[in-house]
């Protein structure tokens, strides 16, 4: 469970914020990490340093040398494509003599996590981003078969915090969890993470559980859908969108210990928006992946998610409903903003389509869509909220149903899991 608590254990050292609090933070941090101490010394003898990037891998004994030699290969691969090939910002990294390489520390049984020691102190670095340091439990349960890709999740953790140490929190988990796939395209690990995130689609994509299930991790769905959608297959958008979230250092909520939620501007949806082409923004997008994620599973059609095939049946997007050709009404608490509730509709005996009529909160503005499509080169269409659902030779087809911003504006870091209620029946 220790990935569960990942940000929580970063912002347990990193958001210390009284002077009182933070002293005691740092001053323990300190005695475990400050690398010309010789309690230091005693604790992390051993090192494996890079040749090719500045990071060292300390370790304890002599018989772990061949696993600090692996988790230092991981890690160079990972520098390699998330810094040189992708364009993220290195990591600015703790280290009291200043040589300014970034310390990986192996233990057997600790916590796998990013920890932010200090906030950077740098003229030229005006935003708010902090030094780091890793630690790997490199023999637990992330590690074997998926150390590799546990390497190269956390090592975008310490990039994170070089543009933005207090992001909306579920957007940490869904940009690691899609860079595994970027760095080690053989290990499929992330579509576990996806198929919890398939059983919520009425959850707000963006929505941090606190770390109940793996939907934040999954929530990289949306990512890759990004990349084949609208930027062509290239992943570097993911870098220019926490390039584009930098925010100024900002006033602590005493309450919280954390900065006020409405103070993160801009958030990464901004972001986004300024890298999608003339006219999208993020509503759009998620309009267009309800489609999408709907090709998942026992639907994929191969012309959607690459690995879709992979997630098998269990992989395929929760049907909420599923009505019978003579339904005559179903009512709903709905989905929260900009999540999706799918029901399915079976073609009625004799007829090639249902007259439908919709009513849902008039706080949103609602988008139904239907899938799969009737029609060569389209995943799906709009459906009217009076108006027709035709099957042509199809047995059954499903419904999307998003409730969308009345104005599109959207704050990732404001929103709540407010529900948004509707109802359809059958039309004469």
């Amino acid at each position: 469970m220790e990935k569960f608590l990942l940000i929580i254990l970063i912002w347990t050292c990193s958001v210390a914020w009284s002077d009182d609090t933070k002293k005691g933070c740092v001053d323990k941090i300190d005695r475990v990490l400050a690398p010309e101490t010789s309690e230091f010394s005693l604790a992390w003898p051993l090192a494996e340093r890079s040749l090719k990037y500045p990071f060292v891998i300390r370790y304890q004994k002599k018989q772990d040398q061949k696993k600090a030699q692996e988790v230092r290969q991981y890690l160079e691969k990972s520098w390699e494509i998330q810094v040189e090939k992708l364009g993220f910002r290195p990591p600015f990294s703790y280290s009291v003599n200043k040589s300014g390489h970034l310390n990986v520390f192996l233990q057997r049984g600790g916590d796998t996590a990013v920890e932010g020691i200090y906030p950077v102190e740098k003229k030229d670095v005006w935003w708010d981003a902090y030094q780091v340091t890793i630690s790997i439990d490199a023999w637990g349960d992330y590690a074997g078969d998926i150390l590799d890709s546990t390497m190269a999740h956390e090592f975008n953790h310490t990039l994170h915090a070089a543009y933005d140490w207090f992001e909306t929190a579920g957007f940490f988990e869904t940009s690691a969890t899609y860079i595994q796939d970027k760095v080690f395209p053989e290990d499929n690990d992330y579509l576990k993470q996806i198929v919890d995130f398939q059983r919520h689609p009425d959850w707000s994509i963006d929505r941090n559980d606190d770390y109940e299930t793996w939907f934040m991790y999954g929530a990289s769905l949306y990512l890759f859908f990004l990349e084949d959608s609208y930027f062509k297959k290239n992943p570097q958008f993911l870098a220019q969108i926490w390039e584009g979230s930098r925010n100024s250092p900002r006033p602590i909520d005493p309450k919280t210990s954390l900065p006020a939620p409405e103070t993160n501007e801009p958030d990464w949806i901004d972001a986004l928006e300024k890298i999608l082409p003339p006219g999208k923004n993020y509503a759009d997008t998620v309009v267009e992946f309800a489609r999408w994620r709907f090709y998942t599973g026992s639907y994929d059609d191969g012309k959607h998610f690459h690995d879709a095939h992979l997630q098998k049946i269990e992989g395929g997007v929760y049907i909420k409903k599923k009505l019978s050709g003579s339904f005559q009404k179903y009512k709903s608490s709905g989905p929260m903003l900009l999540g999706t509730e799918y029901i399915e509709l079976e073609c009625p005996n004799e007829k090639d389509k249902i007259n439908i009529r919709f009513t849902g909160d008039n706080r949103v503005r609602w988008v139904i869509q239907a899938m799969p499509a009737l029609t060569p080169n389209s995943d799906g269409e709009f459906i009217e909220a009076q108006g027709v659902v035709s099957f042509g030779n199809l047995k059954k087809r499903v419904l999307a149903v998003t409730p969308c911003p009345l104005d599109n504006s959207y704050d990732p870091d404001t929103r709540t899991d407010k529900r948004y209620s509707f109802s359809l029946e059958q039309r004469k």
